[in-house]
């Protein structure tokens, strides 16, 4: 009886061990923009551990050099048939059905920690995905107000902190003018790498003012855009605030000014800290300016993502794919690669980018807001641009700047 328990026992083990040997090989299909990059970043990894894996990669870098659509990259989806899709309209392709809803998967799975993934990012996704999670993303960039520790200290001002709205950085920048005027006329208060429109832009979504209204009508002659100007117009006459077009000696092709301590405040993306590692001043960062909650419509952003096509023969595979490339040990070997290009989903790896504390980056919820654009070029923009930089030098009113403003955006929306 014993021997038989025994030979039972063998022979199960046996089949067992067959049966993991014969474990069907699969070939996944992954939509990236080269070979290369892919098997360097994700695939060499991701198959070392999976023997029973391979990928084709379907390289988009042809398609990218002449300007992808969305419409070609769907296209190339029903064409090619790929199991995995990265780097694509996010709500277009949850609104087109092209995406497995990941939601079942990730929950009923024991080794995927979401809880650990920012939940800003997580809200993101989200949010346009329609309440549910159709891809996920191991890393994301997001915005900070910079300061320089070293200039607010010479100078005896208060470091800025978080949740603090456009007045209150704007009048901090003021302050820091007025006392670098007696010390250093160097220090830049706060210098903003776009153009002055852009920055205008940015506060705007902040505050949820519009352009124009679900209508079509332009709507600057409004409380909210007077708030706006009478703000950026006043600093930026006063030196408390720099752009790129009012600050002409700064190349947008240099390293930011940040970077080499002549900035006290400086909004950027979180892309910088690769060139803060040995600047010779102290730095830390605060999250970027709100209204009246921690929220923004683009503190955060997701820069790698990755779906399943809702069509793929190789679902469970692909999914394990997925939240491999967004789980602990991916992040614990990225951190190790020694670039911070971008910052890990799960934040309790960005302690160990650079020892100043990140959280900003991770502590603002994305703002359900869609903007009215009336601008459809460069042209345009710039010509909307030139009416606040004649302001800020000829001392135009502000009622006059939103006259003109108002006039021009109409006169480009009738064309």
């Amino acid at each position: 009886m014993k021997k038989t328990i025994a030979f039972l026992i063998i022979v199960l083990l046996l089949s067992g061990c067959a049966a993991q040997q014969e474990k069907e090989k699969v070939t996944l299909k992954v939509l990236y923009s080269s070979t290369d990059s892919f098997m360097t970043q994700y695939g060499k990894t991701y198959l070392a551990l999976n023997e029973n894996i391979d990928f084709e990669i379907i390289p988009l870098e042809s398609y990218l050099k002449n300007g992808l659509s969305e419409e070609q990259y769907l296209e190339i989806v029903e064409t090619e048939k790929p199991d995995i899709l990265s780097d694509f309209d996010y709500e277009l392709f949850v609104d087109e059905g092209k995406l497995l809803n990941l939601d079942t998967y990730i929950e009923k799975s024991k080794d995927f920690r979401m809880d650990q993934i920012n939940t800003n990012l997580l809200e993101y996704l989200r949010q346009n995905g329609n309440g549910s999670i159709y891809a996920l993303s191991p890393t994301f960039t997001g915005k900070a107000i910079y300061y320089n520790k070293t200039i607010l200290d010479k100078l005896t001002i208060e470091h800025p902190t978080d949740g603090m709205n456009w007045s209150g950085i704007l009048e901090l920048t003021s302050r820091i003018s007025a006392a670098g005027d007696n010390i250093d006329n160097e220090i830049i208060s706060f210098y903003y790498d776009r153009t002055l429109f852009e920055l205008v832009t940015n506060i705007a979504d902040t505050m949820r003012v519009q352009y124009a209204n679900e209508s079509g009508d332009v709507t600057f002659n409004t409380e909210g855009w007077n708030t706006i100007m009478n703000l950026v117009i006043e600093n930026a006459r006063n030196g408390a605030v720099y752009t790129r077009d009012n600050y002409p000696e700064l190349s947008p092709f240099d390293n930011s000014k940040f970077t080499n301590g002549m900035v006290a405040l400086t909004l950027d993306y979180s892309y910088l800290i690769n060139d803060l590692h040995n600047v010779d001043f102290e730095w830390g960062v605060v999250t970027v300016p709100t209204d009246s909650s921690l929220e923004s419509s683009d503190a955060i952003q997701p820069n790698a993502l990755f779906g399943v096509n809702r069509d793929s023969s190789y679902i469970e595979e692909s999914v394990d794919f997925i939240k491999y490339i967004n789980g602990e040990k991916f992040a614990e070997l990225e951190q190790k690669s020694g670039t911070f290009h971008s910052l890990p989903a799960r934040e309790a790896f960005s302690t160990q980018i650079v020892n100043v504390d990140l959280h900003a980056f991770y502590s603002i919820a994305p703002l359900n807001f869609t903007r009215v654009v009336p601008f459809s070029s460069w042209e345009q923009h710039n010509e909307v641009n030139k009416i606040l930089l004649d302001a800020v030098t000829n001392e135009t009113s502000t009622e006059d700047v939103l006259n003109l403003l108002q006039e021009t955006t109409e006169v480009i929306l009738m064309n």
